[in-house]
């Protein structure tokens, strides 16, 4: 009879590792039922963690499947904006620039970004983008700000702004456009 119970603790045990229900288990009160009973709590705490899990896992594959088609909208919205759209670090830099930025200004975005968006503002408007500039990272968000950069091409072009310091981001959010008809 012991040979049979510590056969079926064994089988069990082979049971809990293929993730498989156990099978019934002569108890009684000694080393081997305690044992046996140990292995059985241990196969349902496992089941419940393993159930946990597979819920947890089924939540994050809806967030990342949401992410994603918030990142596919963003991305969308950059890449089809008639308006550059662009983020600049503290410093002054262009973190990323919206495709539209080759029509405004006749630069790529990868040639703009990296770059301090002052050297491309004419020299005169530099002190008073300097100071819009000062006003959007201390938290006032910018609209309808007027400067003039200078085009690949050599050009004068009038812009138009819209910004806002996302401090949490440590960056600037920009909308720029093209004032020439306004």
């Amino acid at each position: 009879r012991i040979a049979r119970r510590l056969e079926r603790l064994v089988e069990n045990t082979e049971l809990l590792e293929n993730e498989q229900p156990l099978k019934k288990f002569a108890w009684g009160t000694d080393e081997i039922a305690q044992l046996g009973y140990s292995l059985n709590r241990a196969s349902t705490l496992l089941a419940t963690r393993r159930e946990e899990l597979l819920r947890m896992n089924a939540e994050l594959k809806q967030q990342i499947a949401e992410r994603t088609r918030a990142e596919l909208a963003n991305e969308q919205i950059m890449n089809n904006s008639l308006d550059a759209i662009c983020t600049i670090d503290a410093s002054g830099r262009f973190i990323r620039v919206s495709p539209a930025c080759r029509i405004l200004w006749g630069y790529t975005s990868q040639e703009m970004i990296g770059r301090a968006y002052i050297d491309f503002v004419i020299e005169e408007d530099r002190a008073k983008t300097n100071s819009a500039a000062a006003d959007i990272l201390a938290g006032k968000p910018v609209v309808n700000f007027q400067n003039r950069y200078v085009r690949k091409d050599g050009t004068i072009v009038p812009i138009v702004w819209s910004a806002h310091w996302a401090p949490d981001l440590a960056m600037m959010f920009c909308v720029a456009r093209d004032a020439s008809e306004q």
